[in-house]
């Protein structure tokens, strides 16, 4: 059920947005999940992870403007 729940979404998405920019959207889970594995898992966030972090949501912000 989770699944197909998930795939009636990214239709709905698809209707409204396109494709590139809903795709686009999904590289915000690496930033999610850095945030998430700090504060349920205790791990350490180092500067490397927080450069790539910004430099994902730098082009997922650059490229919804486009």
């Amino acid at each position: 059920m989770y699944s197909a729940d998930n795939f009636e979404l990214w239709l709905y998405i698809l209707s409204k947005i396109p494709l590139s920019t809903a795709y686009a959207f999904t590289s915000t889970a690496y930033a999610f999940s850095l945030f998430a594995g700090y504060y349920i898992f205790h791990e350490t966030i180092t500067p490397y992870k927080i450069i790539g972090t910004v430099f994902i949501l730098t082009g997922v912000i650059f490229f919804a403007k486009v």
